[in-house]
């Protein structure tokens, strides 16, 4: 009866930080001195012998070093709405108003500003590019346009946009210049874009018209009833659809385009 007392007069005095493991230790009349104990018991930088080696302060709330870690999930998909919902903007301003050159130079500021925040591989170029091409017009804004839109190099759809306007910038400039259009570089160009988006009709009636226009008919139609079965269903309201894509132009466009090109008969 003496020894279990002085047993359990021992284990209470074990400091509360040693932990269950430890207190087994001091039931069991096993000491902490020896470096397995010290190990097991994650003690490794103890001395053996020392009453010091055993301190809570050498143990407890070890500094770890701090590493550069991403954003959470979450903030970058707050980040990446955020961005969405300015794009959005952008398009309504170039679309929806389009007779307001107000709302133009206004959605070509912001554009231009996302690009200097480093937004210029991705949707910012497509938008300033696209008001370039239909608002400004001018030899530099176009010049501009095609530097920026040659950045783009994220997400699927900015680079099938990208390419899509790029084509359009090489054919106006041919034209400002007086001179035919390079359609083989069209070809690549618009070829690129409808492996990327093949849903939109927009990409597939300029690449039918570019296939016309260097002489393979074949494909051209090909391409030209593909069009057309995409712009069956009805119109989006999106004006990214009215911009781009092409599903959110009136019935029947697509149609009427490829027909006043000699593509389909009446």
């Amino acid at each position: 009866m003496g020894a279990r007392l002085s047993a359990i007069r021992r284990m209470r005095r074990a400091p509360r930080w040693f932990g269950r493991g430890s207190r087994r230790c001091v039931r069991r009349g096993i000491g902490l001195r020896s470096g397995g104990a010290r190990r097991r018991h994650g003690i490794a930088g103890a001395a053996p012998g020392g009453s010091s080696a055993l301190s809570p302060r050498s143990t407890r709330h070890a500094p770890r070093r701090r590493q550069h870690q991403p954003p959470p999930p979450r903030r970058r998909r707050r980040r990446h709405a955020d961005h969405e919902r300015v794009y959005e903007f952008i398009a309504a301003l170039l679309v929806v108003e389009f007779e307001n050159p107000e709302s133009a130079e206004r959605a070509m500021v912001i554009a231009d500003a996302l690009a200097e925040l480093g937004e210029d591989r991705s949707w910012a170029s497509v938008w300033w590019a696209y008001g370039a091409i239909h608002h400004d017009l001018s030899d530099e804004a176009l010049e501009r346009a095609g530097d920026l839109l040659e950045r783009v190099d994220r997400f699927d759809q900015a680079q099938a946009a990208a390419l899509m306007l790029r084509a359009e910038i090489r054919y106006t400039q041919a034209l400002y210049r007086d001179a035919e259009p390079d359609q083989n570089e069209q070809l690549g160009i618009l070829s690129e874009a409808v492996g990327l988006a093949p849903e939109w009709p927009n990409i597939r009636v300029r690449l039918a018209r570019a296939l016309w226009s260097a002489g393979d008919a074949e494909s051209a139609r090909m391409h030209a009833e593909a069009a057309i079965a995409l712009t069956a269903a009805p119109p989006s309201e999106d004006p990214f659809d009215v911009a781009i894509s092409g599903k959110g132009l009136r019935p029947g466009w697509a149609s009427d385009e490829l027909t006043a090109l000699g593509l389909l008969q009446r």
